[in-house]
């Protein structure tokens, strides 16, 4: 729905919320729809939003066993932060 009127805003949250829920399911859609989010939040440039979708795809990889990349988002998401 967010998609068809336009609020991408909310298009971002409701793919963070989808992804959580297929993580107990399928943790590959979790992971694709937590990048959908971070491309999103890049394409906006938001900056809030872009900290935490990093923060999303960084724990993604953590528990996918890929601590590198997961490294790469959190520090990436600190620099917004800070």
């Amino acid at each position: 729905m967010a998609r068809e009127v336009g609020d991408r805003q909310a298009e971002g949250q409701g793919l963070i919320d989808i992804g959580f829920l297929w993580a107990s399911r399928d943790y590959i859609k979790t992971g694709d729809y937590f990048r959908q989010a971070l491309a999103l939040a890049r394409d906006l440039g938001d900056p809030a939003m872009l900290g935490h979708s990093l923060n999303r795809v960084g724990n993604w990889h953590m528990s996918a066993e890929q601590p590198s990349e997961a490294l790469r988002c959190h520090q990436e998401a600190l620099g917004i932060f800070d």
